[in-house]
């Protein structure tokens, strides 16, 4: 889980100001958390204290109501009910690596998608551009996590795209985290220099539950 949020704030900074070089900085004086960060870290809350998703999602959203969230997602936070709101975003990808982590049977938890990841990231770069909807940003980062050697790799790779940075980032960070195990610890420490003190905690009783490093 630690891995989404380090993508999260390693990409925070270049999402107004896209880059589509690889040997960019990790972390800068504004490097931060967004949006994606505090709903990953809903996503793990529930999972942790058996709290419906729903719940934990707009407690948080309203507990960090000026994380970045998108309109829709906004203004359902603070709806009384929990209506569906026609969301076609990326919302649900970035914040969704908590269940990866706790749930390891298809029984469990299975879902299938008609991505293309036949593309390569020097195919996709030159003409990729700002696009926040699953179709145009899951797949990408999926296929920067399959062309990378390594969790900082995996994130590099991902930014470099030049789209939506901290989403594509967390995303990948995901996966790699997951993949490669370990993150190297100057990460981790500049990530934890920067997260609230009740994340921390919930990072790391998320980290004791399910045997994560980091």
């Amino acid at each position: 889980m630690l891995g989404a949020i380090a993508g999260d704030i390693i990409g925070s900074v270049y999402e107004a100001c896209p880059t589509k070089r690889i040997d960019f900085p990790l972390f800068q004086p504004h490097s931060s958390y967004t949006d994606d960060t505090v709903l990953t870290i809903a996503i793990a809350y529930a999972l942790l204290r058996k709290v419906d998703y729903a719940t934990s999602l707009k407690t948080f959203g309203r507990r960090y109501p000026n994380a970045g969230y998108g309109a829709f997602f906004y203004n359902w936070i603070f709806t009384p009910e929990s209506p569906p709101y026609n969301s076609w975003g990326n919302g649900a990808a970035m914040r969704v690596s908590p269940i990866g982590f706790a749930f390891d049977s298809l029984k469990e938890i299975s879902q299938r998608f008609a991505y293309d990841l036949n593309r390569t990231l020097d195919e996709i770069r030159p003409s990729y551009h700002f696009d926040v909807s699953c179709q145009g940003s899951v797949p990408e980062a999926v296929i920067a996590f399959l062309e990378s050697e390594s969790y900082e790799d995996a994130v590099r790779k991902a930014i470099s795209l030049g789209g939506d940075s901290d989403t594509l980032a967390c995303i990948t960070g995901g996966i790699a985290h997951a993949f490669y195990k370990d993150i190297p610890q100057e990460i981790v420490f500049n990530v934890r220099q920067r997260l609230p003190e009740e994340f921390l905690r919930i990072v790391d009783d998320f980290n004791a539950a399910y045997g994560l490093s980091s």
